[in-house]
């Protein structure tokens, strides 16, 4: 979606719900249909909304990085609170719970067994660099070395 453009359906986009607050953050939503009158989009959290046209300000593009995710969030090209919040948000609904920022290790509990501390991940780890495999809390503990 170029500035100045409505955008299409298929589109991902930013919405800002305005609804204010200290924790308030745009979220993540694809754009389902685009009429004159209204725009009608599927939010992160699955919620079908729509907004009349004339609220088309409260949209804006989201940049391919953020629409599918990255394991370093360095390479996010909305390095924005809700560009961080999204990204760590898809890894974690692939059961990817370990992101980087830089050498920063972002870790989030799954609540479930992974399966992803044994011997053969850590001889995954051992001697290669951060960026040789996705994250893990053994590349870290490897790099310290």
């Amino acid at each position: 979606m170029a500035q100045g453009r409505l955008p299409f359906p298929g589109d991902y986009v930013w919405y800002d719900s305005k609804l204010g607050g200290e924790f308030s953050v745009p979220i993540g939503a694809k754009v389902k249909t685009v009429t004159e009158e209204w725009l009608a989009f599927l939010t992160e959290d699955n919620e079908d909304m729509s907004i009349p046209i004339t609220e088309i300000h409260r949209l804006r593009a989201m940049n391919d990085s953020n629409v599918a995710g990255v394991e370093d969030m360095i390479h996010l090209d909305d390095v924005s609170e809700a560009g961080l919040l999204r990204n760590i948000r898809i890894r974690f609904g692939k059961d990817r719970i370990y992101t980087y920022t830089g050498t920063i290790l972002v870790a989030l509990n799954p609540n479930k067994n992974l399966g992803i501390y044994n011997k053969e991940m850590i001889q995954r780890y051992v001697g290669s660099k951060l960026a040789d495999h996705p994250p893990h809390i053994f590349a870290i503990a490897n790099a310290a070395d």
